[in-house]
């Protein structure tokens, strides 16, 4: 796993930093359990008013619930 770090050094409120926290756990705990990644990347973007995070990692991907057409195979994205 790699994580990049970019901007000005911004600090967050407690209960944006866990949130954002849990996202990053949440997603490579997917990404482990689901994906066959053999690797990923998260990303942090911050500036004043501003905090981007982008997580990708090298697994098979899934389906859209719009491409499942509603059909609801779990709740994992929705909670994040």
């Amino acid at each position: 796993m790699r994580v990049l770090i970019r901007g000005a050094e911004v600090r967050l409120d407690a209960e944006l930093a866990l949130s954002l926290f849990r996202i990053v756990q949440e997603a490579l705990q997917n990404a482990a359990k689901h994906s066959g990644a053999e690797g990923a990347l998260v990303k942090l973007n911050g500036e004043p008013g501003l905090v981007r995070l982008v997580i990708e990692d090298s697994g098979c991907g899934f389906l859209t619930d719009v491409e499942r057409r509603g059909n609801y195979r779990g709740y994992g994205l929705i909670l994040m």
